[in-house]
């Protein structure tokens, strides 16, 4: 299986604002929404895997983490490059938020050479 990893700095929303009640630990598997700056080409990860930084992140905290995508083909369009911003969510709610602070710069040019040599 492909994956592709990232890393972030994350942030969690307060429950007060729609956040979780509870805090998160390394190996939180939550989908990831990249759009905020381009909704018509807003698109979700499938699932992806949270390595923190830290023991355990909680609501309103910030932290660094290390993303791995595990379907990174759903995001064929997107460059995953430092500065792109995208939404943490469980179903439709929005929990946190992130920036990318060390991106895959070379993921978009690896995806477009494999579809035109197929």
């Amino acid at each position: 299986m492909e994956t592709t990893t990232i890393k972030a700095k994350i942030h969690l929303l307060p429950p007060e604002k729609g956040g979780r009640k509870r805090g998160i630990i390394s190996g939180y598997r939550p989908r990831l929404y990249f759009g905020i700056t381009r909704p018509f080409f807003a698109k979700f990860s499938s699932d992806c895997g949270i390595q923190l930084d830290q023991e355990i992140l909680l609501p309103n905290e910030e932290a660094e983490a290390t993303i791995t995508i595990l379907s990174p083909q759903n995001l064929d369009d997107i460059l995953l490059s430092k500065g792109i911003i995208f939404d943490i969510r469980e179903g439709e709610r929005t929990i946190g938020n992130g920036q990318i602070i060390l991106g895959q710069e070379r993921y978009l040019e690896k995806n477009t050479l494999s579809k035109t040599n197929s």
